[in-house]
């Protein structure tokens, strides 16, 4: 039971880097966007994502993964054991230029804290199982080729494939929901924005610190 939820959770870990954004202004700048995450009905956990040009990160205080798309790497970076891992980011390929998912919009729709929201479903072979449900909002101005960019790079990592369909969907994300049925139980994850702000980066939230020891 141990190993299948490991396993799960890392397929859930694979798709919690969504977090969603928008701006107030009419210029993109690096964004950080708190959100809480929950999984199966415990007690949520907070992560922060912060969405700059061609690069993103999440960072939950002892770990924080960044998606270098201008670099095509991705670090994981340790700040209780002060190292970090270098993993290349995979080549496009007609999974993540989204040739086998689409984002299908519904007539349903919800208030989800002051945020009026429109009910979309991921589907096609890229979900890898997973029902896929998105709520998104656009009820602030957003720059959405960017964000669009941004979320569709994303889907280069592994597990992340169905992130292309980000390019379907008019608006940011205010909550995710995941539902997976492995070996007969039926898992649930959800990522809700709580708040979101615009601010410069902390110091290497985007890369390791230079004293920090590379892993194999």
């Amino acid at each position: 039971m141990i190993s299948t939820q490991n396993t799960v959770c890392k397929r859930w870990l694979a798709v919690t880097s969504i977090a969603g954004c928008f701006i107030t202004g009419s210029a993109w700048a690096d964004i950080m966007v708190r959100v809480e995450e929950s999984f199966n009905g415990q007690l949520p956990t907070t992560a922060l994502h912060w969405f700059g040009s061609e690069r993103s990160a999440r960072d939950d205080g002892n770990l924080y993964v960044v998606t270098r798309l201008d670099e095509g790497k991705t670090y994981t970076i340790d700040r209780m054991t002060q190292s970090y891992q270098v993993s290349p980011l995979p080549t496009p390929t007609s999974s993540t230029t989204g040739n086998d998912v689409r984002a299908i919009k519904h007539q349903e729709t919800r208030k989800i804290g002051q945020w009026n929201t429109e009910k979309y479903e991921i589907i096609g072979s890229a979900t890898a199982g997973m029902n896929i449900v998105i709520w998104a909002s656009k009820d602030v101005k957003i720059d959405l080729p960017t964000f669009q960019k941004v979320m569709t790079g994303l889907s280069r990592r592994p597990g992340s494939e169905w992130m292309a369909a980000y390019r379907e969907i008019d608006g940011f994300p205010v909550l995710q929901e995941v539902r997976l049925q492995h070996k007969g139980t039926n898992y649930l994850g959800q990522t809700r924005v709580v708040t979101v702000e615009e601010r410069d980066p902390p110091p290497h939230i985007y890369s390791p610190p230079d004293n920090f020891q590379k892993m194999p």
